[in-house]
């Protein structure tokens, strides 16, 4: 049995291309975490309310999200929206006979499995061709495949490096979690790290011109 066989069972959809830039690039790179239902029915990221919400944000700071580069760590959704399964521990490893990238930091108590890693492998190699100024990390998972870290509610809002390329990266909250929560606290905070992540990328573009 090959690998994709063996992670048929993970996944109900994909994969979900990247949404590159339909206008001018303005060098603000939105990466979210796995697809969900609508993202599969429309066959792009960020479909239904869940887009709606993010674009609602984005044009509120004069932000037009066709000229931004949009993607997910992962290309497929999982099966029951459980980023879990795409991770294993070696208990499962043996159980499922499946096979682990041990070179990728560990992530909800596992390793990433094959050949879910060659999402992230492919989202860096699109974020290096691009060179975004801004990287806005929506979710915890977005901040894992970027920076290696998780706590998102420790970093939220920080300045952070990622190694995929040279810009800064910015998590922040999913639109589906705030969505789900309500939270007015972290809605003005999406906000807040929105705008950071916009007036970083306009002055890193005006240091060049």
């Amino acid at each position: 049995m090959n690998h994709f066989q063996k992670i048929l069972p993970m996944i109900s959809g994909g994969p979900i291309e990247p949404q590159l830039p339909t206008k001018d690039f303005n060098g603000i790179a939105i990466i979210g975490e796995a697809p969900n239902e609508n993202d599969v029915i429309e066959n792009k990221p960020f479909s239904g309310k869940v887009g709606d919400r993010l674009e609602d944000t984005l044009s509120s700071l004069n932000i037009d999200i066709n000229a931004c580069l949009i993607s997910n760590i992962f290309q497929y959704r999982p099966k029951d929206d459980r980023l879990n399964l795409f991770f294993a521990s070696q208990a499962r490893v043996k159980a499922e006979g499946l096979t682990i990238n041990t070179i990728l930091p560990m992530y909800l108590a596992g390793h990433c499995i094959v050949p879910f890693d060659d999402d992230v492998r492919n989202l860096w190699k699109l974020l290096k061709q691009y060179q975004p100024k801004t990287i806005l990390a929506l979710g915890n998972t977005a901040l894992w495949g970027l920076c290696w870290k998780s706590n998102l509610n420790k970093f939220a809002g920080q300045k952070l490096i990622t190694q995929s390329c040279m810009a800064t990266v910015i998590p922040t909250y999913h639109p589906h979690y705030l969505l789900r929560r309500r939270n007015k606290t972290e809605e003005v905070a999406f906000y807040s790290h929105l705008k950071t992540a916009k007036e970083l990328a306009e002055r890193k573009i005006e240091k060049i011109l």
